[in-house]
């Protein structure tokens, strides 16, 4: 797979269902990567579908980012007033494996949806190469950025002046993310605070702990990025992390785990990793933040 996004020609309609998940931080790599010569349209409706058939003749490239019902019908739509003119393309975030919802039927809808948009569409979009290794019969692969992992960094990180640096972890509550490890550890580091921001996490702040499960709007986000240090992701297993990309736009120090989804971030300079599930090994990735962290 040698082609990338950047390298496309041509004015593109980026269609997009959602403002409150990961998708809004694909949607931004997106316009810097095509230099904001697109058209963005959120699809909330059948009525917006409707209503992008008035600019339609103006665009051979449409990418969508959410896999959704309302993709359908405007790629229906598409296929009637276009052709094969079009050229479409979908942003696939996930590996097969990955179960998007606890609840077993919108689950299975949700994979029903995915497949019927995957057999649709005509290129496809990876921002990461285990997950586009994950999807081996797919034939018109593209990665969203040159580099296989993440857009280079466009945000400078203002470090402020602190004793000692805050740990933070950021990201939906499920049990393959591991929080449990980070409460175990803070109990190591008692000079040190730990901040939590995970919607729906069960659990609450304790000495130097301070959790919060609430939903963080995208302003907060950045916010909360900018105000903490470094960043643990002690992951069981993953396919791709939305906190993780987060993290290296902003500069972030890193500690994660060494899984094997994790491999292609080896060599960043500011990722730190320690053995899985290891207690131990964790500890000595964090005083090796620490310390970092002290010469920047």
């Amino acid at each position: 797979m040698q082609n990338y996004l950047d390298k496309k020609d041509g004015k593109f309609l980026i269609c997009y269902l959602s403002g409150h998940d990961a998708g809004y931080r694909d949607l931004n790599r997106i316009k810097i990567i095509l230099n904001n010569s697109s058209c963005i349209t959120r699809i909330s409706s059948y009525t917006d579908c409707t209503n992008i058939l008035k600019t339609i003749d103006t665009f051979t490239n449409f990418l969508f980012i959410h896999s959704s019902p309302y993709n359908i019908v405007l790629l229906v739509l598409i296929k009637i007033f276009k052709g094969n003119e079009s050229n479409l393309y979908f942003l696939v975030h996930n590996s097969p494996k990955f179960e998007s919802r606890k609840n077993l039927i919108l689950n299975l809808f949700d994979k029903l949806i995915l497949r019927v948009n995957l057999i649709i569409f005509n290129n496809f979009v990876f921002l990461t190469k285990h997950v586009s290794d994950s999807w081996p019969n797919f034939k018109n692969k593209i990665y969203l950025t040159s580099k296989e992992y993440v857009l280079p960094v466009y945000r400078e990180y203002k470090f402020f002046k602190k004793s000692s640096p805050t740990f933070f972890f950021f990201g939906r509550y499920l049990e393959y993310k591991n929080i449990e490890l980070i409460l175990k550890v803070s109990k190591f580091f008692i000079n040190n605070t730990f901040h939590i921001y995970s919607y729906d996490c069960p659990y609450k702040s304790f000495d130097n702990v301070i959790i919060d499960s609430s939903w963080q709007d995208n302003d907060v986000v950045d916010r909360i990025y900018l105000q903490n240090d470094i960043l643990i992701l002690p992951y069981l297993e993953a396919t791709q992390s939305g906190p993780l990309y987060l993290g290296i736009e902003h500069s972030k120090l890193i500690v994660l785990s060494n899984i094997l989804e994790f491999e292609n971030y080896k060599n960043y300079s500011n990722i730190i990793f320690f053995e899985k599930l290891n207690i131990n090994s964790l500890i000595d990735a964090l005083e090796i933040s620490i310390t970092k962290f002290k010469k920047l």
